[in-house]
C-alpha cells in the first residue's frame, strides 16, 4: 500500500506489486520526496499501480538528515490535514514547490521553508484565514497538532526550535 498525493486527485492509496522485489522497475519511483507520473488502473476500490516515471527524485534531500527531518515534517503534516479523494487547487504545486525548497535552500532555513507551507497549506485547505496573522509565541506546528488532535511524530526528525511564526 502506498499513498500518493496527485495534482488531479488529491491524496490516494495504491497498491504497488511488487514494489519490494530488488528487480522492481517502480521501485525507485515510489520513494519518499520523490515526484513522478504514476499510471494506473482502478481493480474495484483499490488503485493499482501498473507504470511509473521518475520527474524528479529530490537526491539532495537524501543527502542530509536535517533536509530528510524537514521533508518528513512536510509529509506528515500533508498526509494529516488532507482527505483521501480530495484535490485542493494549489497544494500539488506547494509540495513540489516546498520540496524544491528543501533540497536547495541553505541548512539554517529549513524550519522557515516548512513553516511557510505549512501556512500557506493552512491557508489553501480552509483551516486558517489568508492574511491572518498567528498570536504572538505560537507556533504553527502546535496549531496544526490542535487541528488533527494529536501530537505530530515528525518531532523526532524535525528539529523546530523556534516557535514565533511571521503571517501565515
Amino acid at each position: 500500500m502506498v499513498v500518493f498525493y496527485t495534482k488531479h486527485q488529491g491524496k490516494i492509496v495504491c497498491l504497488a506489486k511488487g514494489v519490494r522485489r530488488p528487480t522492481s522497475r517502480k521501485r525507485a519511483s515510489i520513494e519518499l520526496f520523490t515526484q513522478a507520473n504514476i499510471g494506473g488502473v482502478a481493480h474495484g476500490p483499490m488503485n493499482i499501480v501498473t507504470e511509473t516515471v521518475i520527474v524528479n527524485s529530490f537526491s539532495n534531500i537524501r543527502q542530509d538528515y536535517a533536509r530528510v527531518g524537514a521533508a518528513y515534517r512536510v509529509g506528515e503534516i500533508i498526509d494529516r490535514l488532507t482527505a483521501e479523494n480530495s484535490e485542493t487547487e494549489g497544494v500539488y504545486s506547494l509540495i513540489v514547490e516546498t520540496l524544491r525548497g528543501i533540497e536547495i535552500c541553505d541548512i539554517s532555513l529549513l524550519n522557515k521553508v516548512v513553516e511557510n507551507f505549512t501556512g500557506h497549506l493552512l491557508v489553501l485547505l480552509g483551516f486558517w484565514p489568508a492574511g491572518k496573522t498567528l498570536p504572538e509565541g505560537a507556533s504553527l506546528f502546535s496549531f496544526v497538532e490542535d487541528v488533527i488532535e494529536k501530537n505530530l511524530n515528525s518531532d523526532r526528525y524535525f528539529n523546530n526550535k523556534t516557535t514565533r511564526s511571521e503571517g501565515v
